[in-house]
């Protein structure tokens, strides 16, 4: 339950860390902390508790920018799975992987958006993704992401291994 309020905690503190950067430079130069969360997540928890964190950090997303209630929810719970599922079928050892895994979920996050904005709202927001915002937005999380999610992956350890029903902590208390 720690755990849990503690990703919950850090979730909402990035979302707001990055709405605050966001009014300092350009909101496409400053990383999508949401995004990386959920990137984050799907290395180290199970596929219920990823979903589940991935369609409140969406949810959180919402509320904070004002769109449409569950348009980030979608987008971070496909793109759990889809990191998910790279995880298990690719090598994202390396920096440089993870950081073109997430530049390429940046873009398809893009295009969701966009997508959805057209379908729901009938308006056209290509425009603005093709002014190269959107694949700025890319390379700066590309960028940032082999340095976040390894800091976030240790933060993750460290929980773990705190955690009464954590696999370390089980085994500690069998060999005592």
């Amino acid at each position: 339950m720690k755990t849990a309020l503690a990703f919950f905690a850090l979730a909402c503190g990035l979302l707001v860390f990055q709405g605050a950067i966001s009014r300092v430079i350009p909101p496409h130069l400053c990383p999508d902390f949401a995004l990386l969360f959920v990137a984050g997540l799907a290395f180290r928890l199970s596929s219920l508790h990823g979903l589940l964190f991935a369609a409140v950090v969406g949810y959180l997303a919402d509320n904070l920018s004002g769109t449409l209630l569950g348009e980030h929810a979608i987008l971070y719970t496909t793109i759990f799975l889809v990191m998910r599922v790279l995880n298990r079928q690719t090598d994202l050892s390396g920096g440089f992987r993870r950081g073109l895994v997430v530049g390429l979920l940046t873009l398809l996050q893009g295009l969701g958006l966009i997508w959805m904005a057209y379908f729901f709202r009938e308006q056209s927001l290509l425009p603005v993704a093709l002014d190269g915002g959107l694949w700025i937005q890319a390379l700066v999380n590309a960028i940032a992401a082999p340095f976040f999610l390894s800091w976030f992956l240790r933060f993750m350890r460290d929980r773990d291994s705190e955690s009464p029903l954590s696999r370390h902590a089980l085994g500690q208390e069998v060999l005592r």
